[in-house]
């Protein structure tokens, strides 16, 4: 067993177990707590995460809004059948 250290509110991770998960300088941990267990969980980080401008977010939330109300076409098995439908509708 690898034992971490904390001071000062900070949980040092040992090096071993920090290559296992990928866990490199900067990492976002999701932090649980269950019955005298603490849960640490590898999460995304920022840069995985693309921001979008106001019209994209327009634009994402007018196309959620179609999938909603089941104003959607397919799916499709090939770009052809896309493009058919397209033309269909």
């Amino acid at each position: 067993m690898l034992v971490g250290k904390i001071r000062k509110g900070v949980l040092t991770i040992p090096a071993e177990i920090r290559k296992k998960a990928s866990l490199e300088d900067g990492a976002l941990v999701s932090i649980e707590y269950n019955d005298g267990v603490i849960v640490l969980r590898p999460k995304a980080s920022q840069e995985d995460y693309v921001t979008l401008s106001k019209k994209g977010k327009e634009m994402l939330e007018e196309a959620l809004e179609a999938e909603r109300n089941g104003d959607v076409i397919g799916p499709f098995s090939s770009i052809g059948e896309a493009l058919k439908a397209l033309k269909e509708s």
